[in-house]
């Protein structure tokens, strides 16, 4: 199991984070979502001044499609050359330094297609449907070709489970992602989907009622106090 013990790399405002060995008997299970398809892990809560940090530990019920990698229709194909490094580049700031990912390769039936998301809903042979999103500019005008009905070859990378380092400002409200590792299977086994670290806090504010929203309540309300004016205090 890949959560057991695990290095931060990131850079802090010019200090390096201590090495972390994160602990199976360490994680919390502190929240699961009604219809029980995500449940979320934290550990490792601790405070630095302002600043609460927490490992976030994601396992999700179902693959958790990522991005279209390559599609094909007939002779036609095109390709994704980003494909590799995961969707959190361009939401957080998070530069793509990803290894090459698992991926699947599908003959599938398009669904529906959503121009104005960039997303493609298909169903594989397996009888489930996987919804990704597509980000080359290529690829988004091939989609704009297909309708539902149509048969594709369709090659995509999904994950499983997800353990991230955040940053969160308790009383702004807001949170920036640190480092982060995408595995294919849960709890971390697998293939690594994607992996990447930040440098420096790029805040965001999470949507409301989504699982991102409920990690910074969560890791707030469970941060210790400092036990003096600049301490690091631990969870």
């Amino acid at each position: 199991m890949r959560w057991f013990t695990l290095a931060v790399a990131g850079v802090l405002l010019g200090t390096l984070l201590p090495a972390a060995a994160v602990h199976a008997a360490q994680w919390k299970r502190l929240y699961t979502a009604a219809d029980r398809s995500v449940e979320m892990d934290l550990a490792g809560i601790r405070r630095r001044g302002d600043v609460v940090m927490a490992w976030v530990k994601f396992s999700y019920q179902k693959d958790q499609p990522d991005r279209v990698k390559d599609i094909a229709k007939g002779k036609q194909k095109v390709t994704d050359p980003t494909a590799s490094t995961s969707a959190y580049g361009s939401a957080t700031g998070i530069k793509p330094n990803a290894p090459a990912g698992a991926s699947m390769t599908a003959t599938a039936r398009i669904e529906a297609i959503d121009p104005g998301a960039n997303t493609v809903t298909f169903r594989g042979r397996d009888g489930q449907t996987h919804n990704v999103a597509v980000r080359s500019p290529d690829m988004q005008k091939f989609i704009r070709t297909l309708k539902p009905g149509d048969h594709v070859n369709v090659t995509y990378t999904s994950y499983r489970s997800m353990l991230q380092l955040w940053a969160y400002q308790c009383t702004l409200g807001r949170h920036a992602l640190m480092q982060f590792t995408e595995y294919s299977g849960v709890g971390g086994d697998g293939a690594v989907i994607a992996s990447d670290s930040h440098v420096g806090y790029d805040w965001s504010y999470p949507e409301p009622d989504t699982i991102g929203d409920a990690a910074l309540k969560i890791a707030c309300s469970h941060s210790p106090k400092p036990a003096s004016p600049g301490a690091e205090a631990t969870l």
